[in-house]
């Protein structure tokens, strides 16, 4: 695989999260802390992820730092380009989520999808974890913070 579709998902991920942050920008002030600061928090992965695969000086440096020299390492298989077509397609439809039915459904959404076919768990586990992890967001945001969750164009309440 040539050196630029390796680094392919993390310029796409960089690329959503710059979206994600400006994206953020037109929500009320308390509820785009969150957003924006997962937003930022990608584009550091990512870059991160970008500068660990170059062949430059702080590439090496970063690999040292980041990997065991260990021999009993667990070797990770690398993803096919369809599995990593899926997580950035599943990244944009969560996305596009988010406008269009909310956070809390495209959450749930996301976390069925990922549990069910990127990890292979039964249907009930992958319902149950979807739930939960909406539940989770709502008392922990939309209770505990008071926030207003964006409910995405077709459940928002408010004046066309």
């Amino acid at each position: 695989m040539s050196a630029w579709l390796r680094r392919l998902p993390a310029m796409v991920t960089a690329l959503l999260a710059v979206g994600f942050i400006l994206a953020a920008r037109d929500f009320k002030p308390a509820a785009s802390t969150i957003p924006t600061l997962v937003g930022w928090t990608v584009l550091g992965l990512s870059l991160l992820d970008l500068a660990t695969q170059s062949t430059s000086g702080v590439g090496t440096l970063l690999r040292r730092l980041f990997t065991s020299a260990s021999p009993d390492q667990r070797h990770v298989p690398a993803m096919s380009g369809g599995r990593q077509a899926a997580a950035v397609g599943g990244l944009l439809a969560l996305v596009g989520g988010f406008f269009t039915i909310g956070l809390l459904a495209s959450c749930a959404g996301f976390v069925l999808f990922a549990f069910r076919f990127g990890a292979g768990t039964s249907w009930i586990r992958a319902v149950v974890a979807a739930l939960v992890m909406a539940a989770l967001l709502w008392l922990a945001f939309g209770l505990l913070l008071g926030l207003d969750l964006p409910r995405g164009l077709l459940f928002d309440r408010g004046e066309i």
